[in-house]
Formats: structure tokens, sequence, C-alpha cells
């Protein structure tokens, strides 16, 4: 996983009717075989992003 599947995800949610939600929500990308050191650089530094490898999926880590 790579930055372009997270410019994805934001461009969805900017699809998204403003009346229908309630804020911006989280994007979450999960990923097997882990992300790329850009896109985990950019989900350190923001709070609406999250990465859920397999490790995290399946211990909480």
């Amino acid at each position: 996983m790579d930055l372009p599947h997270l410019r994805r995800l934001e461009h969805l949610r900017e699809l998204l009717p403003v009346t229908r939600v309630n804020g911006p929500p989280k994007l979450l990308l999960f990923a097997r075989s882990g992300f790329s050191g850009d896109l985990g650089g950019h989900a350190e530094r923001r709070a609406d992003v999250e990465l859920v490898d397999l490790a995290r999926l399946y211990q909480g880590e």
C-alpha cells in the first residue's frame, strides 16, 4: 500500500454528502503485506488515517 491508495480514499471521502455525515470519517487502510514508508510517515502525522496490518488486526498491536 502506498500514497495513491490514501489519495483515492481522500477523494472518496470528499464525495460524501455533508448532510449525511457528522464530520469527516477516519480513513482506514488494511494491508497484509505492509505499507510504504511514505504512507507510514503520513499516517503518523495525521489523526484521520489509520493503518491496519496483520499484526494489528490479529494481535491489537
